[in-house]
C-alpha cells in the first residue's frame, strides 16, 4: 500500500571536520507492531558552536488484516509498581471501528469501565491485566479480541538516606583554603539530586561534591538528597552536619626540660629537650647565657655546662595558614571554544598554557622577597570541559628576564605540580598545593605554566575567570588526537594578553618565642653521711665522697644515733635516758620541778629545787615549807605563842596568847574599851577590864566612894 513521506524538519546547514554533528539516525519498532520511533540529529538551530538539534518522531503504518485486535500498555505509573500507586493501561485497538467497546480484566475478572483506559491503585504482585475489545466495524474478524496481557510486579519499598563527609582539605582548616564534601547515598536511584546548605543556606549545585573556600569558623555543611529510587518510604533526606573550625597563625610557645634533676657533677652530659606549641616547621635555636649553641634540633646536650649558667631555646615557627594573594579582578570568563586566557583548556584535547607575572604585579600586591608560594588556584566558573579529565595536568613554575609573553614558550621552569589526571571542580577556586614550593627572590619576573595530553579530540573549554593586564602576558598552544601527545613540550605558541586570575598562598609566619630559662647547678666532690635509720640525718662516723648524693645517704652529720629513726635533731625530748633530740642534754625542758624537804616534814622549800621525770629523794611536789630547817613550822602545824610562824601563813602567834586592857592612868585597872591579844602581858595593860574612868587613877573599884 502507498506510504505518504512527510518532511518532518529541514535542516539550515551542515558541518565538516573532527568536531561534525548529526552523523547519525535511528528507527526502531514499538512493542505494538505498528509505531515506529524514529530520532536524528539535525542543524536546525542558530547559535552555539555547531547549532546541533534533535528529533524524535513516531509514525504507524496499518496492518494488512481484517482481524480486529487490541494492544495494552501501561501509559502511567511503571511496572514493577509500588503498593498502592496508581497505574493507568491504555488500549490501542486495530480494526476497532469507530466506536469499539473494552471490558477490562484482572485475572479474568471484570474491572473498569467501557473506555480505552482504566486506572487503578489496588494491584498486587501476581496480578493479569487484559482488556477485551469488541469492534463494530463491519466485516471483520476475529471479534472481539483479547489483548496481550500485562502482568503486575511490585517492587518492595526502600529507605533513602544519605551520609557526607570531607574528601579533600583538613578540618580544621585555614582561611580561604579550598575543602570538599562528598556525599555518598542509600537507595538514591539512578539519578539522586543533590542541594547543599551552609548554615541552612543552598549553596553549591546538584552534585554529590560540594567544594568552597569561603566557610567560616563553626559553619555547618549538610546536603539534602532527592532520590528517585522506586518505592522510597520518603522522597528527601537531609545528611549529617559537618562543622568546620578555621584556624589562624598563632604565635608559638615553647617550653624546655633537663634530663638532669637538681645538681650535676662537673663532665656530666646534660639533654635538654623543647616542647612547641602554635604553628608549624617550627626552627631551634639553642643559647648558654645567650650565647648561641647547638644545632637546629628540639634537643640539646652538653657535657661542659659550668655551675650558674642558664640554658634557653628560641624556635621560630612557620605559619600554619597560608596568606593569600589574588592576581586579577576581571569577572570576564573565557570562551568554551579557545585555549585563550583558559586555565583548563580542554576545547582541544592537549594543550600548553604559559603566563608571564611581572615582579611589580607581586609587589603591588605585597608578596615579599623570600615568599614561599606553596599553593596556586584557578577561579573556575560555570561550564563542564569536554574532555572533563585533564590527563597528565603538570603545572611549573620559574624566573624570567623577559616582560612579555611571545610565540616562543619561555624556558627555565619547574615542575611544582603534577602530573596527575585533573578534574577542575565548577564554580570555585580551585586550589592545588605545589609539591615543592616555589621561593619568589623578590626581584625577578615569574612565569607559571601548565599543560596536559589526553590525546583526544576535545569539544568544550573549562571557563576561568581572567584579566588583562595591560600587556601580552600568555602563550598557549592547543591541539586535538594523537598530534598534541607532546603538549608539554610544545616550543611555540600563539599569544593572547589574556591571563587566567590566579591566588598565590604564601606560607605565612607563625613567629618566634623564647622559652623558660633552666640554670645549670655544677658540683665538685660532696661529702655525703650514712643514714642508716632512714631519718634524715646522717652518721658523722660513717661517710662518703661524691659527686651527686648516693642512696641511703644524706649531706648532714647530725644524728646522735643512726640506729633509732626516733632520735634526731628534729625529735622532741620526752622522758626517758636517751638524748631524743641530739643536743647533749637528755630529758631537758620536760619532766617535773620537786622541792627539798630537808627537815622531812612533808614540805619543800620553794628556793632550793630540782627538775626530774621521777621524784628524787628529799624532794617533794610542794614549796610550801617556810623553815626548812624545823620540821616543827610547816602549813599543817598549830600557831603557839612564840617567836616562829609556825603554821607558814604569814603571821606570828596568830589566834594564840591572853587578852590584856590598857591601864591607862596606872591605877591597876583596865579599859574595857582598849584591849591587846598577847602572850605576855604588855606595859600599860592588865588583865583586868574593871575601870569606868581610865583617865583618873582615883577613879577605879578599890576607891573610895
Amino acid at each position: 500500500m502507498p506510504i505518504t513521506e512527510v518532511m518532518v524538519v529541514a535542516g539550515t546547514g551542515f558541518q565538516t571536520g573532527t568536531n561534525r554533528n548529526g552523523d547519525y539516525a535511528h528507527t526502531c519498532l514499538d512493542p505494538d507492531g505498528l509505531t515506529f520511533w524514529s530520532t536524528s540529529e539535525y542543524m536546525g538551530g542558530t547559535s552555539g558552536g555547531s547549532a546541533a538539534r534533535t528529533r524524535i518522531f513516531s509514525y504507524t503504518i496499518d496492518g494488512c488484516t481484517t482481524d480486529a485486535s487490541v494492544f495494552i500498555n501501561v501509559s502511567s505509573g511503571s511496572n514493577p509498581t509500588c503498593a498502592g500507586a496508581s497505574m493507568t493501561f491504555t488500549a490501542s485497538p486495530y480494526n476497532g471501528g469507530t466506536a469499539p467497546s473494552y471490558q477490562w480484566k484482572v485475572d479474568g475478572v471484570n474491572v473498569g469501565t467501557n473506555a480505552p483506559t482504566f486506572s487503578t491503585s489496588s494491584l498486587t504482585a501476581g496480578q493479569v491485566v487484559t482488556c477485551v475489545m469488541t469492534s463494530n466495524l463491519a466485516g471483520v474478524t476475529a471479534n472481539p479480541a483479547t489483548s496481550n496481557s500485562i502482568t503486575i510486579s511490585v517492587a518492595s519499598s526502600v529507605t533513602p538516606s544519605v551520609s557526607i563527609a570531607q574528601t579533600a582539605g583538613t578540618n580544621p582548616t585555614c582561611p580561604g583554603v579550598a575543602v570538599t564534601f562528598t556525599a555518598t547515598p542509600t537507595n538514591g536511584g539512578t539519578a539522586p539530586s543533590y542541594q547543599w546548605q551552609v548554615n541552612g543556606i543552598n549553596a553549591g549545585t546538584n552534585s554529590n561534591t560540594f567544594t568552597s573556600a569561603t566557610l567560616s569558623n563553626g559553619t555547618l555543611v549538610r546536603c539534602i538528597m532527592t532520590s528517585n529510587a522506586q518505592c522510597p518510604t520518603v522522597t528527601s533526606v537531609n545528611s549529617n552536619e559537618i562543622s568546620i573550625a578555621i584556624t589562624s597563625n598563632s604565635v608559638p610557645g615553647v617550653s624546655i626540660t633537663s634530663s638532669a634533676s637538681g645538681s650535676i657533677c662537673s663532665g656530666t652530659q646534660v639533654t635538654f629537650t623543647a616542647t612547641v606549641s602554635g604553628g608549624s616547621s617550627p626552627s631551634y635555636q639553642w643559647k648558654v647565657n645567650g650565647v648561641n649553641v647547638g644545632s637546629n634540633s628540639n634537643t640539646y646536650s652538653s657535657n661542659s655546662l659550668t655551675n650558674g649558667q642558664a640554658v634557653t631555646c628560641q624556635v621560630t615557627t612557620a605559619g600554619s595558614c597560608p596568606t593569600f594573594f589574588n592576581l586579577g579582578t576581571g569577572t570576564t570568563v573565557n570562551s568554551l571554544t579557545s585555549g585563550a586566557g583558559a586555565a583548563y583548556a580542554t576545547y582541544y584535547g592537549n594543550g600548553r598554557q604559559q603566563y608571564i607575572i611581572r615582579a611589580s604585579e607581586l609587589t603591588a600586591l605585597g608578596m615579599a622577597a623570600g615568599s614561599s608560594i606553596g599553593s596556586l588556584g584557578f577561579d573556575v566558573g560555570a561550564a563542564t570541559g569536554d574532555p572533563l579529565t585533564l590527563n597528565g595536568f603538570t603545572i611549573k613554575m620559574g624566573n624570567v628576564a623577559a616582560t612579555t609573553s611571545t610565540t616562543t614558550f619561555q624556558t627555565g621552569a619547574t615542575s611544582v605540580f603534577g602530573p596527575v589526571n585533573y578534574t577542575p571542580a565548577l564554580n570555585s577556586i580551585n586550589t592545588h598545593t605545589l609539591s615543592t614550593p616555589f621561593i619568589w627572590n623578590g626581584t625577578s619576573n615569574i612565569i607559571v605554566e601548565s599543560c596536559f595530553s589526553n590525546q583526544v579530540v576535545g569539544n568544550q573549554a573549562y571557563q576561568t575567570r581572567f584579566t588583562n593586564p595591560g600587556f601580552v602576558a600568555c602563550t598557549f598552544y592547543q591541539a586535538d588526537g594523537a598530534t598534541g601527545a607532546g603538549a608539554c613540550t610544545q616550543a611555540t605558541g600563539t599569544t593572547t594578553s589574556n591571563r587566567p586570575n590566579m591566588r598565590f598562598g604564601v606560607s605565612g609566619s607563625g613567629g618566634s618565642a623564647t622559652s623558660n630559662s633552666i640554670t645549670v647547678t655544677v658540683s665538685s666532690s660532696v661529702t655525703y653521711y650514712a643514714d642508716t635509720d632512714g631519718d634524715g640525718y646522717g652518721n658523722a662516723a660513717s661517710t662518703t665522697v661524691a659527686c651527686t648524693q648516693p642512696s641511703g645517704y644524706v649531706s648532714n652529720s647530725s644524728d646522735c644515733n643512726d640506729t633509732n629513726n626516733a632520735i634526731n635533731p628534729a625529735a622532741t625530748e620526752i622522758c626517758n635516758t636517751a638524748d631524743d633530740d641530739c643536743d647533749g642534754q637528755i630529758n631537758e625542758g620536760v619532766g617535773s620541778t620537786f622541792y627539798a624537804d630537808a627537815d622531812g616534814d612533808g614540805y619543800g622549800n620553794a628556793a632550793s629545787t630540782t627538775v626530774a621525770c621521777t621524784q628524787p629523794s628529799g624532794y617533794v611536789t610542794n614549796s610550801a615549807d617556810c623553815n626548812d630547817t624545823n620540821n616543827a613550822i610547816n602549813p599543817a602545824a598549830t600557831e603557839i605563842c612564840n617567836t616562829a610562824d609556825d603554821d607558814c601563813d604569814g603571821q606570828i602567834n596568830e589566834g594564840v596568847g591572853n587578852t590584856y586592857y590598857a591601864d591607862t592612868d596606872g591605877d591597876g585597872y583596865g579599859n574595857a574599851s582598849s584591849s591587846t591579844v598577847a602572850c605576855t602581858q604588855p606595859s600599860g595593860y592588865v588583865s583586868n577590864s574593871t575601870d569606868c574612868n581610865d583617865t583618873n587613877n582615883a577613879i577605879n573599884p578599890t576607891a573610895t566612894e
